[in-house]
Formats: C-alpha cells, structure tokens, sequence
C-alpha cells in the first residue's frame, strides 16, 4: 500500500474509533443520534462502520455532540507554508512510521 494511502486509512479508523467514544460518552445510542441530527440512523452506521458520511451530514452529528468549535477551528488557519512545506512534514512523518 502506498505510504499516502496507509496514512489516510489509519488516520480515518482512528478517526471512527474517537467519534464512536465521543458519541457514547454523551450518551447516546447511533439511532438516537441519528435522530437528534437529522441523519439516517443507515448513514450514521455506515460511517461508524467504514467511515463513509456526506460532509453536511457529519457536519450535524459534531453540532450535536457539541464540537462544532473544532471543526470552525479545523481549517481557521494554514499548517504550512507551501506545497513543499507540506512535503517535507509529510517525509518526516513516514520516516517515524517506518523507524528510518
């Protein structure tokens, strides 16, 4: 698997597995939340299950479990400075994964 690929993969089961922890530590069950966001509870288990949602509907699920500050803070400002800022970082960070 090409190293881009693997980052991304890991990155969005992390992802799933927090948002699953997040949601039950507010209490509610998948079809309640579904409910209260105006998702299909079939949509929200999708995303649970293989992480795939529509943006606005993701969007209404972080409304409801109260971070909506983080995703207005998610793009707020730039990481890096040029493309090749960004690669370096990138080079960098899959020089610790492969222990180089």
């Amino acid at each position: 698997m090409e190293p881009e690929l693997f980052n991304a993969f890991g990155h969005k089961s992390e992802f799933i597995k927090r948002f699953r922890q997040r949601r039950k530590e507010a209490g509610f069950t998948q079809k309640e939340l579904a409910e209260k966001a105006k998702v299909s509870w079939s949509s929200l288990k999708r995303f649970e299950l293989i992480g795939e949602i529509s943006f606005s509907a993701l969007v209404r699920l972080f409304y409801v479990l109260g971070y909506e500050a983080d995703l207005d803070r998610l793009m707020d400002q730039t990481a890096y400075r040029t493309r090749d800022d960004l690669e370096k970082a990138n080079q960098r960070y899959f020089r610790l994964l492969s222990g180089s």
